[in-house]
């Protein structure tokens, strides 16, 4: 039976539960998804994902219908296709892992006339060296993000910080709104240094400094 991890109380499938996700065997790929309704991740096995068009294999025994198939999905064994997001375009190559986390896992229902919903924001940035300065940058939609080595220009606000380790998190004091697209960039302050000579002061002003 294809193996799916489920939080507590809910209910799908006859299904093998995985707690913890170490129990998975070494050599196994596993893919990680949501169904787009809870806030629950589920861990499938890459082996099990493949059915026919008449789902009599592997999803044979799914539960059919809304929200149940969303929990539980397979691809055509016949042919499928992917798209592997990998972060924001880094034309100057200098930018470091950041991810987020929002304090909400669902949003509203902008169509139906709910309003945007404010979110706060972690920032975790990855691959630091400590002792070494960096910048945080946040942009408001894909028109202010870089397209070359000038990480300053179009961003909306900016967080400078030395790092103490090779993992630092910060809580943007500013929430975004759920309606919008927002993005962070973290570079070495050493990489923002070298395009400081051409700035105009225009451009340079523009950006606000967060204090931690």
């Amino acid at each position: 039976m294809p193996q799916l991890h489920a939080d507590e109380g809910c209910e799908y499938a006859d299904i093998k539960i995985l707690t913890p996700v170490s129990f998975i065997p070494d050599g196994v790929t596993v893919v990680v998804h949501a169904s787009n309704w809870d806030h629950n991740s589920y861990y499938r096995r890459m082996d099990s994902l493949a059915d026919t068009l008449k789902m009599d294999g592997n999803c044979a025994n799914a539960v059919a219908g809304w929200p149940h198939d969303e929990a539980f999905p397979c691809i055509y064994s016949e042919e499928d296709y992917g798209v592997a997001i990998t972060g924001v375009d880094d034309p100057a190559g200098r930018a470091l892992p950041v991810s987020i986390t929002v304090d909400r896992w669902d949003e509203p229902d902008l169509p139906s006339g709910e309003h945007p919903a404010e979110l706060q924001v972690v920032v975790t940035m990855t691959g630091l060296t400590a002792g070494q300065p960096y910048i945080l940058y946040k942009y408001a939609g894909v028109k202010g993000l870089p397209v070359g080595n000038d990480y300053a220009k179009g961003a909306t606000s900016k967080y400078a910080f030395t790092a103490t380790k090779s993992t630092e998190v910060y809580t943007d004091p500013n929430k975004i709104s759920s309606a919008a697209s927002t993005y962070y960039m973290c570079v070495p302050a050493a990489a923002v240094a070298a395009t400081a000579t051409v700035a105009t002061p225009s451009s340079a002003s523009q950006h606000m400094v967060m204090e931690q």
